[in-house]
């Protein structure tokens, strides 16, 4: 009889404690909506003032830093779920701003990618799970097949997206033809259009996508460490 009574209120301690967990972690989660959202808001309305709209109507431009904010706070075993870059371009009309604004952006996603990839080589050579010369094997691929990855990642849909017509006579550094200081600032004419743009990519699928790249590559070439990397959990 005694030690059902035991059993029975070790059960019942053992339920409140995880429904009081689950508040706070619900408490917890709320919190960070304010706090995002609260955030959101006074870059919203930091951006509206420099003269920034949002591409699309039915986006605004607080819903579109919300989103992404929600994004960056994300984790998974105490790393960023996500990979997350900037980037903005300046062109004769928002067609081209856009376009060039999202190719800088994809490079830098594809930056971060190899950055992440390498401190993950690293750490697998640090545990000996992997030599030093497959390790310089599979870096030097990433850095030769940057292009093909920027492609596999496939279509990106920006989770920010924002334009802007910049005043004529607006300063802007121009580095192209630069023979001295003077010609490093140029004055922009009327009509000139500002892309701003924010990516979000998951940081795990983007870098299988770099995974299979690689091991197409070393397939390729017949390279034993293709077989090594199928072993390998990176």
């Amino acid at each position: 009889m005694i030690r059902r009574i035991i059993f029975f209120v070790t059960c019942v301690l053992v339920i409140n404690i995880y429904a009081q967990s689950q508040i706070n972690n619900e408490l917890d989660h709320r919190q960070i909506n304010k706090k995002i959202a609260r955030q959101a808001r006074q870059e919203a309305i930091q951006l509206k003032k420099q003269g920034y709209l949002a591409v699309s109507d039915k986006n605004s431009i607080k819903r579109q830093l919300q989103k992404s904010l929600s994004m960056q706070s994300e984790l998974i075993n105490n790393n960023p779920k996500y990979m997350i870059v900037f980037a903005s371009y300046i062109a004769a009309n928002p067609t081209a701003a856009k376009l060039h604004s999202m190719y800088c952006a994809r490079l830098e996603l594809v930056e971060q990618i190899e950055r992440q990839l390498t401190q993950r080589i690293e750490m697998k050579v640090a545990n000996e799970e992997i030599n030093p010369a497959d390790a310089e094997t599979i870096t030097s691929i990433i850095s030769n097949c940057k292009t093909i990855i920027s492609i596999k990642l496939g279509n990106i849909i920006p989770t920010v997206d924002l334009y802007r017509q910049l005043p004529a006579g607006t300063i802007s550094p121009s580095f192209k033809f630069a023979t001295s200081p003077v010609d490093l600032y140029r004055q922009l004419p009327a009509g000139t259009i500002e892309s701003r743009i924010i990516l979000g990519y998951e940081a795990n699928e983007a870098i299988k996508v770099a995974l299979s790249v690689i091991q197409s590559d070393l397939n390729k070439r017949g390279n034993e460490v293709a077989e090594k990397l199928n072993t390998i959990n990176f």
